[in-house]
């Protein structure tokens, strides 16, 4: 009985063995994409499009992840919801890269002269004088921290800054140019736009419940006035602002030196103007109702 049992279980072993050999040396593709385990039914949604966006474009060279920490080092380019872990950015990747780890599009001249407001990097002490000095000339303040995706906050005329920060004061008191100090001001019909190697490739209006599932065109029309609006506005409009951003967009990408990353848009006091400007990380960045199918093979064309 051992000799029998030892004729069927050393071929079996073996075979198991050579599979996992085999395993060992297939080729790591070179693309990664990170799954989204998070409940935001919209960010799910965009996660499934862009994975099927980029395995048409890509076939066998993408594997789908449900963690960035399995990622293999061989790797050269991670996309997906990897949230802001920093071995997102490891040394040998071509994509994301330094470019696209932060924009500090606040120290962009081109920005400065486009944003429609007033703009201030301050320390704590410095926001408290720019805060004061917007009060007095009338204006309310609106007051965002330069780390990403940290802090942001209204202070109205009557409101100091201390009593707006609050606990969070103490996040930046022992911190240099910490603070963006801006005029206050009314943003109607936002729209972002997606701009790799310096082209404009899609865009879409700033609108919640929008994904690339409602895609009507490269550069969808579909926008709401106000942030919180349930109701989109009316298509005339919306080409009209279209027509006029797609003309802005074109100056402010040659005023801001080219490059990639992710232009948001606004009417603001009665003029096309700059809202703010992200780093360039497909599946990092909302995609509202842009061409998903575009955008990945401007990414993949340019990124190699």
């Amino acid at each position: 009985m051992d000799d029998l049992a030892e004729m069927l279980v050393k071929p079996r072993l073996a075979s198991i063995g050579m599979a996992v050999l085999a395993a060992t040396l297939e080729p790591v593709p070179p693309y990664a994409f990170v799954l989204d385990r998070g409940m935001d039914p919209e960010e799910r949604l965009e996660n499934a499009i862009l994975w099927k966006a980029l395995k048409d474009r890509a076939g066998s060279q993408i594997k789908a992840y449900d963690d960035v920490s399995k990622v293999p080092e061989a790797v050269t380019h991670i996309f997906g919801r990897a949230g802001h872990r920093s071995d997102l950015f490891r040394d040998g990747l071509k994509y994301p890269g330094p470019n696209e780890k932060t924009l500090p599009y606040w120290t962009l001249p081109g920005f400065l002269e486009l944003a429609g407001r007033s703009i201030k990097l301050c320390d704590l002490d410095q926001a408290d004088a720019e805060v004061q000095r917007l009060h007095l000339e009338g204006k309310d303040a609106f007051v965002k921290a330069a780390r990403d995706k940290y802090f942001t906050k209204h202070v109205p005329v009557g409101t100091s800054l201390w009593q707006a920060l609050d606990a969070m004061v103490y996040s930046f008191i022992d911190e240099d140019a910490c603070l963006l100090v801006q005029e206050y001001v009314e943003m109607t019909y936002e729209y972002r736009l997606f701009v790799v190697g310096g082209q404009v490739v899609t865009g879409a209006g700033c609108v919640p419940w929008k994904t690339p599932l409602d895609n009507t065109a490269l550069y969808d029309p579909a926008m709401i006035e106000h942030r919180g609006d349930t109701k989109l506005g009316g298509p005339a409009m919306s080409n009209l602002r279209l027509d006029q951003y797609l003309a802005f967009a074109s100056e402010a990408v040659d005023k801001l030196g080219g490059g990639s990353f992710v232009l948001d848009v606004a009417m603001i006091n009665g003029e096309v103007g700059i809202v703010e400007l992200n780093p360039m990380r497909l599946g990092q960045v909302g995609l509202y109702a842009a061409k998903a199918p575009a955008l990945v093979s401007a990414i993949l064309e340019h990124f190699g």
